[in-house]
């Protein structure tokens, strides 16, 4: 795996992933585990593919769920060369802290490979009223949010929803006009969400036979240096 891939993993990790420890009384002590959820069954075998190991199955959404210390201390150890999220970092450490207190993650910048992971985890990208497309970040965590917004550039909203009746804020960050612009051809070259990157493209070749407006002239500029 190289360092390209490894950012995005971690990336994809963090954006809708989670790490804790569960009691097995069957053997009698803490066991390790690290999940990533997805609606998406497809990438997640992509991403176990790419690990070697971990188990998918199916708990109204499609996860994949890596046990024991041996696997998971492999893949955390990875994840602590560059996470960003301090909500990630105060998990991993907790885990570190009941199994191998000598190893410790540390807040890092984001990376452009790491931020096309967090937003593969969410991966919402569509078209606006205007029939141009507009992209989001979703996360509870508004500093995360920060941290891209220094890289790929956009703006913060809060809102509020309910998870099984209790109400929650949450923050958006979202990216338009040449921003969004700038942050697609890094989706295209980073990205491991094969499907969703042949939706954007399918997007992109609508915008260029409409051809209107800027985002038209850009599609049609796009379309034209694919394989050259």
């Amino acid at each position: 795996m190289n360092e390209q891939t490894e950012q995005w993993l971690t990336g994809f990790f963090e954006g809708d992933g989670s790490v804790g420890a569960y009691y097995d009384s069957s053997v009698d002590k803490l066991v390790p585990n690290i999940r990533f959820t997805q609606k998406e069954k497809s990438v997640l075998e992509d991403v176990r593919n790419l690990l070697g190991f971990g188990y998918i199955g199916t708990q109204n959404a499609s996860y994949l769920q890596i046990r024991g210390w041996k696997r998971c201390a492999k893949l955390l150890t990875l994840f602590c060369k560059y996470t960003v999220s301090d909500q990630m970092i105060i998990r991993i450490n907790d885990v570190f802290e009941k199994f191998d207190p000598g190893v410790r993650a540390e807040k890092h910048r984001p990376s452009m490979p790491w931020t096309i992971g967090f937003f593969d985890a969410e991966k919402h990208i569509d078209w606006n009223s205007y029939g141009d497309l507009h992209a989001n970040f979703t996360q509870k965590d508004r500093v995360v949010l920060e941290d891209i917004r220094t890289l790929v550039g956009g703006n913060i909203h809060s809102d509020r929803s309910t998870y099984k009746g209790e109400p929650y804020d949450y923050f958006k960050l979202y990216l338009s006009g040449s921003e969004l612009r700038s942050f697609i051809p890094h989706v295209l070259e980073y990205s491991h969400y094969e499907l969703e990157k042949q939706k954007l493209i399918t997007m992109i070749y609508a915008l260029a036979r409409e051809g209107n407006g800027v985002w038209g002239k850009w599609a049609k500029e796009f379309v034209g240096g694919i394989g050259k």
